[in-house]
Formats: C-alpha cells, structure tokens, sequence
C-alpha cells in the first residue's frame, strides 16, 4: 500500500472527511490528492493529530494502523490511559542519520563515477599512443633491414 492510500485508509478508519483530516493536520484543500512525497513536516503533523496512529504502518505499511494501546478510533484520539505516543525526536534523528549516510555514498558514488571516467580517458589515450616497440616498427618500415631481405619473397 503506498503512502498515499494509507492516508486515505486512514481517513476512512478515522470515519471523517478528507477535508476535516487536511484542516487537522494543517495543509490545504485537496492536499492529499496532489501529495507526491510526504516530507517529515507532514509525517510530524498527522502523528500529533493522530496519536494512535502506529507510526511503523503510517511510514512503511508494517503493523496494524492504530497502537494496540488506543481504544476504538475515533475523532477524540484519546489515549489509553498510561500510553504516550513515541517522541517524534527519535524519529527525526533516525531520519537525519539516514540522510547523513545517503548523503555520503552519494558522494561516494559519484567520486567513484570521476575515476571511472578518468580511467576510461587513460584507457582511451592509451589505445591511441603507440608504444616504443610499435614507434620503433613504424620508423623501421620506412627502411628496410638486413633481416627483411633474407625474407622477402624474390
């Protein structure tokens, strides 16, 4: 299920309008159906609106939508008693650790990307420069050797 269709799942679990869930989280009209890619704002604003959203299956469609500790959903999104929902820092230090790392082997990625072109350039020049032994051939066909004589056809 795409992010996108969980949304509209949760939408239809939270038993509301597509336009009361938009105003709750804070984006305009018809949001969700131009949403390409949710940005951490958004994920932020729909775990605060919706608290007893399982936080796993709003991201990566893992686990049940709502956290086993919440009752029957609903508008009021009251917790269970003794149940508070996972600090969004967490969330916002995994993702900013991941992008770090994205970060770096895209880097990694396209140094590796300059040496390989480098090296296909080297191979190419190297095609291209004779070698001593074939400079030497090409400047001894000009003149013939002793050696070429006692071969060549008569």
């Amino acid at each position: 299920m795409t992010f996108n269709q969980r949304i509209l799942k949760l939408i239809d679990l939270e038993k509301i309008t597509r336009s009361q869930f938009e105003k709750s989280i804070g984006v305009s009209e018809n949001y969700v159906y131009k949403m390409k890619n949710p940005t951490l704002d958004l994920i932020e604003n729909i775990l605060k609106a919706f608290p007893c959203i399982n936080r796993d299956w709003l991201l990566f469609d893992e686990g049940e939508p709502y956290h086993k500790q919440y009752g029957t959903p609903g508008l009021t999104n009251e917790p269970a008693t003794g149940y508070t929902p996972e600090p969004l820092t967490e969330l916002k230090a995994e993702l900013m650790s991941k992008d770090i790392i994205i970060r770096s082997l895209v880097e990694k990625v396209k140094a590796l990307e300059d040496e390989a072109e480098s090296l296909r350039q080297q191979k190419n020049n190297y095609r291209r420069t004779p070698t001593k032994r074939q400079q030497e051939t090409m400047h001894n066909k000009g003149s013939t050797s002793t050696a070429d004589k006692r071969f060549s056809p008569k």
